[in-house]
């Protein structure tokens, strides 16, 4: 975990600075980050128990990695958790909800190439959705760098904003939902 925040998120302290981010600021979106991956493993380890994968809790958190994504391109998350003494087990979300959907890869120039530290905002219905692209999640472990935002009966979205490590900040149309958005820096 020190090493998660010590390291992967320079890109994004860098861009925060840059762009005269508060200290405040900065601490919120780490401190809500640390949140969410902890409820996220929580959830499954409840999970895990309740269709008894696992005899015991500590059967489970002998594992080494939770990999989040999207492993069948139907716009909700898959979990893939490794276990040391065993095969990964994989939980595929297969929800027919009939909710809209869309994934974002980014596409930055020069060193970033994965716009990693990027903070993207998209605008739908009237509210605001923000994700950071950091794939890193928990030890030995990282997330797709594609971002999966959830829309609802939403059948539009009004614009996306990319505020790229940079200090670079563009704003792409979103012609189409229910796919995957390739987004390249300097073509917004």
């Amino acid at each position: 975990l020190v090493f998660k925040y010590s390291v992967h998120y320079f890109a994004f302290l860098e861009a925060s600075v840059a762009e005269g981010r508060s200290v405040g600021f900065i601490a919120k979106q780490v401190f809500k980050d640390f949140l969410n991956t902890l409820s996220l493993a929580l959830r499954f380890y409840i999970l895990l128990l309740r269709v008894n994968v696992y005899d015991t809790l500590d059967d489970f958190l002998d594992s080494y990695y939770i990999f989040v994504g999207d492993f069948d391109e139907d716009g909700d998350q898959d979990v893939v958790i490794s276990v040391s003494d065993g095969a990964p087990v994989m939980f595929r979300n297969d929800q027919s909800t009939e909710h809209h959907w869309l994934r974002v890869e980014l596409e930055g120039v020069g060193s970033n190439q994965d716009g990693i530290g990027a903070l993207v905002e998209l605008e739908v219905g009237g509210r605001l959705q923000k994700q950071l692209v950091m794939p890193t999640r928990s030890y030995l472990s990282q997330c797709e760098k594609a971002l999966t935002f959830g829309l609802g009966q939403q059948e539009a979205v009004n614009s996306i904003t990319i505020n790229w490590p940079n200090g670079q900040r563009e704003v792409f149309a979103v012609p189409v939902i229910d796919t995957t958005i390739r987004l390249r820096q300097g073509e917004g």
